[in-house]
């Protein structure tokens, strides 16, 4: 049996599960009787469990869509693993947008490269706590719907910044998926390094977020000493650094619009990158932060 619903399809939330099955609450729903698991998407709405911060309109067009998990980190069980698990199962990820008691279907979507990020926002008692951000790329979809606005409020917010923990990362993965996790706890390793290294040398670190019209921006962290904002990635490779460099422009260009600042930008890698992207950097006045023996150093092409 398969849903058969028109992209921008509205219905009552309700009547689709009184016909297919599944959660009728929460934003996860996985009927047996359908070849799909059904994501229900309200960030404004879960705004108190840090929903809003990340989910939204991603900026090569699909959607990032924050897991399952009010309280305490989240861990790849239940609508989570229902979602990670999908295409080995032969079932595609259908998007609705909620406005309770209806949803409008966004359209079908699978999970791409990344298939996911591993977040800091708060959870229902305001702590800091670790979310899985799914990378939703579509299939079939109306990006008119997607670029709806997703937040209440246009803002930016500049708070203490928790040093990520890698420790806790491999509670997230299945075990066999080794390779992995040790790539993320190298990433995040690195940015609580190079935080701490910030720190002792007496710069105010701190975490920004801004919430622009049709979603919300994270950067990995900012330096409000130095006001640079960074983007850390796990390798040098010319498609993390031309990622970072576009990630950053957009930062810097929305912390302007929205939060009327006027920023540097940075990217932290673990390794020099090739000369020529370290010659583009320099170009968009970005440094490029790379650790050495007993710190940090910004890298340059000359």
């Amino acid at each position: 049996m398969n849903l058969n619903l028109s992209v921008g399809q509205t219905v009552v939330r309700q009547e689709l599960h009184d016909k297919y099955g599944g959660q009728r609450y929460g934003g996860i729903s996985t009927p047996i009787s359908l070849p799909h698991v059904l994501l229900f998407t309200d960030p404004a709405a879960g705004r108190k469990f840090g929903y809003d911060r990340f989910e939204g309109p991603t900026e090569g067009g699909g959607y990032a869509y924050t897991g399952k998990g009010q309280v305490g980190h989240q861990t790849f069980t239940s609508g989570n693993k229902a979602i990670l698990e999908a295409a080995g199962l032969g079932k595609t990820l259908m998007l609705f947008k909620a406005h309770s008691p209806h949803a409008t279907y966004v359209g079908e979507f699978f999970l791409g490269d990344p298939e996911y990020w591993i977040k800091l926002a708060p959870d229902a008692e305001g702590t800091d706590r670790r979310v899985i951000v799914f990378n939703l790329v579509p299939i079939s979809g109306n990006p008119e719907i997607m670029r709806e606005k997703v937040v209440a409020g246009v803002e930016m917010l500049v708070e203490e910044w928790v040093e990520p923990s890698a420790e806790a990362i491999e509670l997230l993965r299945p075990a066999q998926e080794g390779e992995t996790v040790q790539s993320e706890r190298e990433e995040f390793e690195l940015q609580a390094r190079f935080g701490r290294w910030l720190v002792q040398k007496g710069h105010k670190v701190r975490k920004m977020t801004i919430r622009t019209e049709n979603g919300t921006l994270v950067p990995d962290l900012y330096d409000e000493t130095t006001n640079q904002i960074f983007e850390a990635k796990r390798s040098p490779s010319r498609e993390y650094v031309r990622a970072a460099i576009g990630q950053i422009i957009d930062y810097r260009y929305c912390a302007r619009k929205f939060g009327n600042l006027e920023a540097s930008g940075a990217i932290l890698l673990p390794a020099r990158p090739v000369i020529e992207q370290m010659a583009q950097c320099a170009e968009l006045g970005i440094e490029i932060f790379c650790p050495t023996d007993d710190g940090f150093e910004v890298v340059g092409s000359s």
